[in-house]
């Protein structure tokens, strides 16, 4: 799965069925899963959202989309925090 920004308050997750790419973000018309996961500075959600864009996707996916969304939100607060103090 690949993290990409959509909007300054929303981090959205692609399940990709290659290789983990370091390289730029994939777009949206790459993506076999569009996952929206909204979480607060606590780590409570907001927002869940996902839409399978042909093959649907089983639970397990969706839990390890949900997993990253934590891990990578949880990183991106971590940033934040730093920068504003």
């Amino acid at each position: 799965a690949r993290f990409m920004r959509k909007s300054s308050n929303r981090t959205v997750l692609r399940r990709d069925p290659g290789p983990p790419d370091p390289g730029p973000p994939v777009e949206d018309s790459t993506g076999e899963t569009d996952m929206n996961v909204v979480m607060t500075g606590a780590g409570k959600f907001v927002e869940i959202q996902g839409t399978a864009e042909g093959v649907p996707f089983s639970r397990s996916d969706m839990d390890a989309l949900i997993g990253l969304a934590e891990k990578g939100i949880s990183a991106l607060i971590g940033e934040q925090r730093k920068v504003l103090g």
